[in-house]
């Protein structure tokens, strides 16, 4: 529903709440004040049709006539010669089988939704629609108090036709009814009254013998009336049990004459029975309310009169006893009370109601407002204004111009990044009867600029735009951000393009799957392993994929482009290279963080190369899509190192030959600078004494050992030293000077420090930027993510109003109040939830890895951008497939990939000019039994060139692009073990899919 559709609706049911509740309390004054019965019946008719707006109202009455007609006794509307007409019955004849009938005999309301085609309205029902009644209700008027025609016996019903009933309506009606039946049954009462005074009158012409049977006979008049009498004598003995009184309790005369009347009744008095008979001889009347038992057991209330007779002697002799039925008088009264209580409820429920709303606008970022529509002076600003620009609410709300006098001066004018002006921007969009939005500084208190998203509503009323209504956003973080993501993205090109040595992304997720599924068949010696089974590391090496290489690699191994290197590392391999490689994939296998080594490499043209390698290796559980190598060129030296035969003092690394007594035998110059002491003096030293006991016996010692078994021996990691933590790559060399035992091990150390703090930056200048993007993408939708907030906050205040209103009213419509309270609720929730999404994404959080259900993080994203993508005229629909498997990953990671798509779909068809925009999320399994995530729009689409860059870093297709965006939605999800490609869509535009591996069943 549109928000002016929604708006219309809830005008709608307004209007029709406002009516319920004037025609409600027209009916209770007509109930109250009442003195004659046609009289009232005719008024209520009249108020349904003139205030509700009911097409025909009639009350009708039973007869006990053969055809056991409902007689109308009262009517209002349209087609009164349709009752004429039609002759409705109570029977169950063709003419009593409809709403009416039905609904005198089960005594419980009869809805006929559509006369057209109900089978329960097949009688009258030409003549009916003949007059355009379209639906119709019958309420029940039954005090079943005895057999028909009594004096206080009621049968009939109350009937309405209308266009239509909604189930509010109808219960409101129901009440009215069951009022109506209290009234008429209470008119009848007052003339049984009479009688009861006329039949005492006639005890008192008589003796005491002659009066008792002169009032047997007389009593036997009784009967003709529905009203329970009975007479009973000073000893409470009934002498006379008219027929009502046999319906009522249900004891024959035969049965209840003779017999004690408290006794027989088990009547339970107000006061005590003394009390009660000294006024009733005091002054020869009582009357008051009493409970009875009935020969079923059941109780019942009644009103009871009594009369004391005297003969002429003035002596009691006998008391008339006339008793109605008020138990569902007192049912009422008692709902009556309820009511009351609830409306008092309601009361202090509407207080609080008022309070939550102004905590929740309170509570949200932005500054709720109301200004003027024609000088924009403020009404209402939420107390966020202070807090945002540090002026107090006063001046907001008392200053004419204060908006416009405190806008920057640069956004006063007409040219500042081809914004317009931005008083004359929104008086323009005022005019023009547009909501709007834009962007803005404002001067703060303390001189600070403030950037805001302003989004207006214009309301309107008729032809007149009365007021404007917005949230104002601060979006100065937002700003800084942009500048910040602009900043880092330079810093990570600097760092990666200028640092002076070789810098390789590579991909070693396959790798590192192959190595894992190794580790589960129980391998567990991989140098072993990899020495008997040489084919895995080939294959090995055609896993890795080069993800990017720096401009110095591109010099270092002679390429014209990146593409050159990125096809595969057989090109750079040698068959020594392949040693090295197996050291890596050990690395990788005791999950150590790092290796270096050095080793042969080839360029381009087939020149070898003499390279050391540094790898770092990412923490457990992270992916390893993206493991930096550094490559430093050491061809010169190692030149320099045969030409010199091991002449090592001008090395620049630190150089020593080890003893198999593990003492040095030799140390070149570095060594003074590594551990500062003199060179001559560590010649001799236990290298425990240097490293200390227990890195000698854990890293040193180990290494030592298989060297002087005759292996090469290369390993990297940060060691601390007495000038701090330094990154060394170690290499042990064995020597063997006359024969083939191995007499000492040639120890390299070299101080790669500067180059690992260089890969760290690198790598912390991607998660940085990673979540840069998040937030960039998070401001791209502030005006979205406004107006999702804003449209909440507008239903509650309308609903809060409502509530007023209906509390307001002369009889107070609780349940519609309880509702109203119920939907501010419901919108406070709304706008908390939206505003607990925009926090999780933006966060700036560590990697999670949780289970979690895709299609549940696509809604709440799909909920983020909602707004967004109507304001910009796309269609958006789903289709995604049930009982998917849950995933493992980070939600905030793979809601950004989904953020990310969503907006890059819409931005792609903001350029169709014709046709429909619209934008299709699918999701379900693929082909291994992951889920698989589709994102499809009907935008320009992509050029086959595009879709061959298009996640690589800095390429990008939009003008204002920077080609991070789908970079870092690659490396996400490869990280959580998927895929991400994109494809042409049918019959236009561009399809995004990404799979991700299953989360595997919790084994029970």
């Amino acid at each position: 529903m549109s928000q002016v559709d929604e708006e219309r609706w809830v005008k709608d049911a307004a209007a029709r709440l406002n009516r319920s509740l004037l025609t409600l309390s027209r009916c209770n004054r007509l109930l109250w004040r009442a003195r004659s019965e046609q009289e009232l019946l005719q008024s209520i008719c009249q108020v349904l049709v003139e205030t509700a707006g009911l097409r025909l109202v009639w009350i009708g009455y039973c007869e006990d006539d053969a055809e056991k007609t409902v007689r109308p006794v009262a009517r209002a509307g349209d087609g009164l010669d349709y009752l004429k007409r039609v002759k409705i019955s109570w029977g169950s004849s063709d003419a009593g089988e409809g709403p009416v009938g039905d609904a005198i005999r089960t005594a419980m309301f009869c809805r006929v939704d559509d006369i057209r085609t109900d089978p329960r309205f097949s009688y009258g029902r030409t003549e009916a629609m003949a007059l355009g009644f379209a639906s119709c209700v019958a309420l029940p008027l039954v005090a079943d108090v005895g057999p028909p025609q009594g004096l206080l016996d009621l049968r009939g019903s109350l009937t309405l036709y209308a266009d239509s009933f909604d189930e509010s309506e109808i219960e409101r009606y129901a009440d009215l009814a069951s009022c109506l039946t209290c009234a008429v049954a209470r008119l009848r009462s007052n003339v049984a009254d009479e009688v009861i005074y006329g039949v005492t009158t006639l005890r008192t012409r008589e003796d005491r013998r002659r009066a008792e049977e002169a009032l047997r006979k007389r009593a036997q008049l009784l009967d003709l009336t529905h009203d329970t009498i009975f007479v009973r004598n000073m000893n409470d003995v009934i002498t006379f049990w008219n027929r009502g009184a046999e319906e009522l309790y249900g004891w024959k005369s035969e049965q209840a004459v003779g017999k004690v009347s408290q006794q027989l009744t088990q009547t339970i008095f107000p006061a005590p029975l003394e009390e009660i008979n000294a006024k009733l001889l005091r002054t020869g009347r009582w009357d008051g309310e009493l409970v009875h038992t009935k020969r079923d057991g059941t109780q019942l209330a009644v009103a009871s009169r009594w009369a004391l007779q005297r003969d002429e002697q003035g002596n009691p002799i006998a008391i008339l006893e006339i008793n109605n039925d008020i138990t569902e008088r007192k049912r009422a009264e008692k709902g009556r009370e309820q009511l009351l209580a609830r409306e008092q409820a309601a009361h202090a429920e509407a207080m609080a109601a008022q309070h939550l709303v102004r905590d929740l606008v309170n509570s949200i970022e932005g500054i709720v407002w109301e200004a003027d529509a024609r000088t924009f002076q403020f009404r209402f600003v939420s107390q966020q204004a202070q807090r945002v620009l540090g002026y107090p609410l006063e001046r907001w709300l008392s200053e004419p111009r204060f908006w416009k006098n405190h806008i920057h001066p640069d956004d006063r004018e007409w040219a500042v990044d081809d914004r317009e002006w931005a008083v004359a921007f929104c008086a323009a969009a005022t005019a023009d009867k547009r909501d709007h939005e834009f962007e803005y500084r404002m001067i703060a208190a303390d001189g600070r600029t403030v950037w805001l998203r302003d989004l207006v509503t214009v309301v309107v009323e008729g032809d007149q735009t009365i007021r404007l209504r917005g949230v104002m956003v601060d979006i100065t973080e937002r700003r800084r951000a942009e500048a910040a993501l602009r900043e880092s993205e330079q810093r990570y090109r600097y760092i990666f393009e200028s640092t002076g040595v070789s810098i390789w992304e590579e991909d070693f997720s396959e790798v590192k799957d192959a190595i894992d599924d190794l580790k589960s068949e129980g391998v567990g010696d991989f140098r072993q392993y990899f020495a008997a089974h040489p084919e895995f590391v080939q294959q090995a090496i055609s896993m890795v994929k080069v993800v990017d290489v720096n401009d110095v690699t591109l010099k270092l191994f002679a390429a014209e482009s990146k593409d050159e290197l990125l096809a595969s590392l057989h090109k750079v391999f040698v068959p020594e290279t392949q040693e090295v490689f197996v050291g890596e994939l050990i690395a990788i296998a005791d999950g150590r963080r790092s290796f270096g080594a050095e080793t042969a490499l080839q360029n381009l043209k087939g020149e070898r190369l003499s390279a050391l390698i540094t790898m770092t290796l990412p923490r457990p559980p992270a992916r390893f899509d993206s493991v930096l190598l550094t490559i430093t060129d050491i061809t010169e030296r190692k030149r320099a190192e045969y030409l010199t035969g091991h002449v090592f003092e001008s090395s620049p690394d630190g150089i020593s030959i080890v003893g198999r007594d593990y003492r040095f035998q030799r140390v070149n110059p570095i060594y003074e600078r590594f551990w500062e002491k003199p060179v001559g003096s560590m010649v001799g030293m236990h290298l425990a004494e240097i490293l200390g006991r227990e890195v000698f016996e854990q890293r040193a010692k180990p290494n030592l050992d298989r060297c002087f078994a005759g292996d090469e021996v290369s390993f990297a990691e940060w060691f601390a030293t007495p000038r701090g933590r330094k990154y060394r790559a170690i290499s042990y060399s064995p020597l063997r000077p006359d024969s083939q035992r191995v007499e000492a091990a040639l120890v390299t150390a070299r101080d790669l420090t500067d180059h690992m703090l260089a890969s760290e930056a690198l790598r912390e200048a991607q998660t940085e930027l990673a979540h840069v993007n998040r937030v960039t993408t998070m401001g791209q939708l502030a005006a979205s993510i406004a107006h999702e907030v804003n449209q909440p906050i507008a239903a509650t205040v309308t609903n809060a109003h409502a509530a007023l209103r209906w509390l307001g009213g002369q009889s107070p419509e609780l349940e519609e109040v309880r509702q109203a309270l119920n939907d501010i609720i419901k919108d406070g929730k709304r706008a908390g939830e939206v505003i607990d999404r925009i926090r999780a994404l933006i966060k700036k959080v560590p990697p999670r890895s949780d289970r979690l259900d895709i299609n549940e993080a696509i809604l709440e994203v799909i909920a983020l951008t909602r707004s967004e993508v109507l304001r910009n005229g796309v269609s958006l629909r789903t289709q995604l497939a049930n009982g998917l498997p849950l995933v493992r990953g980070d939600r905030i990671q793979l809601q950004q990939v989904i953020l990310n798509l969503i907006v890059n779909a819409v931005e792609a068809m903001s350029g169709v000019g014709e046709g429909s925009r619209e934008l299709l999320i699918g999701t379900g399994k693929d082909v291994s039994n992951g889920v698989f995530v589709a994102v499809r729009d009907s935008g320009l689409g992509l050029s086959p060139e595009s879709l061959d860059h298009l996640f690589d870093a800095f390429y990008t297709t939009k003008p204002g692009g920077m080609g991070m965006g789908l970079s870092i939605c690659r490396s996400i999800i490869e990280a959580h073990g998927g895929r991400v490609w994109a494809m042409a869509n049918v019959p236009q535009g561009a399809v995004v899919q990404f799979t991700l591996p299953a989360q595997p069943e919790m084994m029970s």
